[in-house]
């Protein structure tokens, strides 16, 4: 979880700097979920497709960031990202002792 809440204060240190941090800020974001995603399906509490989904994200996430004319990439990541990570969340709270 420090590389995600390294990579948000990339986010606040561009605005200040006035370069575009985004990529690596989003990056560090994305890696440290696929972390976390990762070691709860290792601990048997999240299916395997929920780590898959957010590295198929991270990926098209870059592709779409970084190659010419596939901006729709960049966009379907960001929806599997969103979709995915509610997801995620719902089988925390259903797992989670309460």
């Amino acid at each position: 979880m420090v590389l995600a809440l390294l990579g948000l204060s990339v986010l606040r240190i561009a605005s200040a700097v006035n370069h575009d941090l985004y990529p690596i800020a989003a990056g560090a974001i994305s890696v440290a979920v696929i972390v976390l995603a990762t070691s709860e399906w290792a601990a048997r509490r999240l299916p395997a497709w929920i780590p898959w989904a957010f590295v198929t994200s991270f990926a098209c996430g870059a592709l779409g960031l970084f190659l010419p004319r596939l901006d729709a990439l960049f966009i379907a990541s960001g929806m599997l990202f969103g979709v995915t990570f509610s997801a995620m969340s719902l089988f925390m709270l259903r797992s989670s002792p309460t």
